[in-house]
């Protein structure tokens, strides 16, 4: 549960028997929030310049990641996009 701040004595009315205390000790708290969203251009033109790679592995993107540094100039950024790290083997 994430409330304002208020009054301790505010806040503690809703405290039910599973809510865990957290004393932040005065700093501030904020919720963690997931966007569920899409961005339909973007995904329309994500391959517009290459196909995306299959990353089903670290291996696979250790090894994109040096393809791309193969080819790619000194101090620009090599962005790996469509990976999730979650679903990596």
């Amino acid at each position: 549960m994430f409330l304002p701040s208020v009054r301790t004595s505010l806040i503690l009315k809703h405290k039910g028997p599973k809510t865990r205390l957290l004393d932040a000790d005065g700093h501030t708290v904020l919720p963690g929030l997931y966007d569920s969203h899409v961005h339909p251009v973007g995904a329309a033109l994500s391959e517009l310049r290459e196909s995306l790679p299959v990353l089903k592995s670290l291996k696979d993107v250790f090894a994109h990641i040096r393809k791309q540094a193969a080819r790619t100039p000194e101090g620009e950024w090599i962005v790996v996009r469509f990976a999730f790290p979650h679903t990596a083997r």
